[in-house]
């Protein structure tokens, strides 16, 4: 699963679940906050987040573009929960990862990501 994207930057590109850390949170508060925001999940909804890899990516804010380095993870959804789009998620969008467009991301630590995911998976199976 991949959000839409629906606010700038990058409106209408697909993007991973999350955002930045606030304030003294941990990355896994941080995590936490951003399921429930823009998701709708509690914890007990899905398993325990696994990291998949860290990356630098581009962000463009207030005229300038930031460098920024992400931390990824991925989880499943338990059982019979259907996630809902909220905050700045305009859409939920379930592909194949194995088949996934990479240039439909955003950007390149999201696509970093979905390498480590399809990585994970391969030796997993």
């Amino acid at each position: 699963m991949l959000s839409v994207r629906g606010i700038e930057p990058h409106k209408g590109m697909l993007d991973s679940f999350g955002g930045f850390v606030d304030g003294a949170e941990t990355l896994e508060q941080g995590l936490e906050r951003e399921l429930r925001e823009e998701l709708g999940l509690e914890p007990d909804q899905y398993e325990p987040p696994t990291f998949l890899c860290s990356a630098v990516g581009q962000y463009p804010f207030g005229g300038e573009t930031l460098t920024v380095l992400s931390s990824l993870f991925y989880t499943r959804l338990k059982p019979g929960v259907v996630p809902v789009p909220a905050d700045d998620v305009a859409a939920i969008e379930t592909l194949d990862i194995a088949t996934l467009d990479l240039s439909r991301l955003h950007d390149d630590d999201v696509r970093a990501g979905m390498r480590a995911l399809r990585s994970a998976l391969k030796h997993s199976a």
